[in-house]
């Protein structure tokens, strides 16, 4: 029931576009898969809404698991009730929203379908939308556009005229600056004109700060003939090519921009918190009563990486199985989701009632096994090898080296230790060296003014002795026997200070 042709229609999607109203019924009660697409990601329910198929429609919602396709969309994002308001399907508008369906879901160009049926004329899809909700008269699109906007560049006056009573404003502006006037007039539709202006429309209307046109419209035409400055020597031949606006639109932002691209530093910073305290962790190792863990712990980590080869192994092979049998499923529906899963499930966390018994309960397509045999004899499998043999060939490994690992730890420790206590005495040593050195020429400097002053004073005395009595060349000889003592003393206490060095 679910083979696709080369359009990915299946046999319900063919049945729908057909219109053969019993053959869909009898594949929904035959469990077909209400939540199918084809290729452009139209649903059952999108089929019936764009083709009018009323009955078939209301045979699909009344299925329960069907309540969840009301507003799926396309590939462009349109949902069934823009294809029904695009079409002018009122009933078909009308049982949508019967059944639930978003009025403000908005597609790729951020169109409602309110915007469709206001573009395209459909007066009463235009009412009953506003009956429902009056605020989305203001509603913009991707260019800016209000539905008024929209009705009057396709000249649909009614339109415009239900629209404006239910408050939109006549000289509102889409992203060029355009009013509704000027959405008529450029589409030549003279009837809408002049019921805006009518209806207040400025003819010449001013900007949002109640000022007019700073400069005229300009013409490569006009610039020439009147541009005096090219027939100026220094005249520049082209402008600066100054960057300007991304777009008129200031709500518009450029996702591209580098200011909108700095997710990477919210990221690094989470990388370095983590490693920060990483290194803090590491620095453990130097406690005595801490080390002998931390060193455990990377030791076993060690072990555990020479492991990881053949335990990836198993987590790929049980992920790839699971990914084919579960994709429906949220926790499977990509490869690296059923990665993570799979490595979640091998700690313990099974979540078998989500897996296996939400089916019973919601019958939604998120929830539902279409193989449950393969998928069963598939999550024994995993329970065996992973969360028994896989899990216990851990512990054993762990438990089978942990003496061993706690010599290697001590050993590793008391290294450690004695690394430190070397750069530690290794310093001081260094220290003491460099004050020896300040010391020893501080008193060579000491030395060499005591050495000075003597020999002045030497000098002195004997040109005062000249014209003395021999006694006073007795007192010369004195001193200088007092010198010599001096001297004898000074490099004395040198030598001491060299051999406590």
């Amino acid at each position: 029931m679910e083979n696709e042709d080369h359009n990915a229609f299946t046999p319900l999607l063919l049945a729908v576009s057909k219109g053969h109203v019993e053959i869909v019924q009898l594949l929904a009660d035959q469990n077909a898969n209400l939540f199918a697409q084809e290729k452009n990601g139209k649903t059952a329910v999108y089929l019936c809404a764009e083709g009018n198929r009323l009955e078939m429609l209301r045979a699909i919602l009344a299925k329960k698991q069907a309540a969840p396709m009301i507003d799926v969309p396309n590939i462009y994002g349109n949902t069934p009730l823009h294809a029904a308001s695009k079409q002018g399907h009122l009933e078909i508008v009308k049982l949508l929203l019967e059944n639930g369906a978003d009025l403000l879901v908005k597609n790729e160009r951020e169109g409602l379908a309110f915007h469709y049926a206001a573009k395209l004329g459909r007066l009463h899809i235009v009412r009953l939308f506003l009956r429902k909700s009056p605020g989305m008269v203001s509603e913009l699109d991707e260019d800016g556009n209000s539905a008024i906007h929209l009705a009057a560049s396709n000249g649909h006056q009614n339109v415009t005229d239900l629209l404006l009573k239910y408050g939109a404003a006549v000289d509102s502006r889409n992203s060029s600056r355009w009013t509704p006037l000027d959405c008529a007039a450029a589409n030549g539709h003279k009837s809408c004109a002049r019921f805006l202006l009518e209806n207040g429309s400025p003819v010449d209307p001013r900007d949002v700060s109640n000022q007019a046109r700073a400069r005229p419209k300009e013409s490569v035409k006009g610039r020439l003939q009147f541009s005096f400055s090219l027939d100026e020597d220094d005249s520049e031949v082209t402008e600066d090519d100054d960057m300007g606006p991304y777009t008129r639109d200031s709500q518009n932002w450029n996702k591209n921009h580098p200011l909108m691209l700095m997710g990477w530093q919210w990221q690094c910073g989470a990388v370095g918190i983590f490693l920060a305290w990483l290194n803090l962790l590491l620095f453990l190792r130097r406690i005595p009563t801490l080390g002998l863990f931390v060193l455990m712990f990377t030791v076993i980590i060690g072990t555990f990486i020479k492991f990881f080869a053949v335990f990836f192994l198993f987590i790929f092979a049980f992920a790839f199985g699971f990914y084919i049998l579960l994709s429906n499923h949220a926790q499977f529906n990509s490869l690296g989701n059923s990665l993570m899963k799979t490595s979640v499930m091998t700690m313990g966390e099974l979540d078998f009632d989500a897996l296996f018994n939400t089916q019973f309960e919601s019958n939604t397509y998120e929830s539902l096994i279409f193989f449950d045999g393969i998928t069963y004899a598939l999550f024994v499998g995993f329970l065996i090898v992973m969360t028994l043999v896989i899990m216990n060939l851990l512990v054993g490994l762990a438990v089978d080296d942990i003496k061993g690992v706690q010599n290697q730890a001590v050993v590793k420790r008391v290294a450690m230790q004695e690394e430190a206590q070397s750069d530690d005495e290794l310093h001081q040593i260094q220290r003491r060296m460099n004050l020896m050195d300040q010391k020893l020429a501080d008193l060579q400097v000491s030395q060499n003014g005591v050495m000075n002053s003597l020999s002045h004073i030497i000098t002195n005395l004997r040109h005062i002795s000249c014209g003395r009595s021999p006694s006073s060349a007795t007192e010369l000889e004195a001193i200088s026997v007092r010198r010599g003592s001096l001297l004898t003393v000074t490099n004395d206490h040198t030598s001491g200070l060299v051999r406590r060095a």
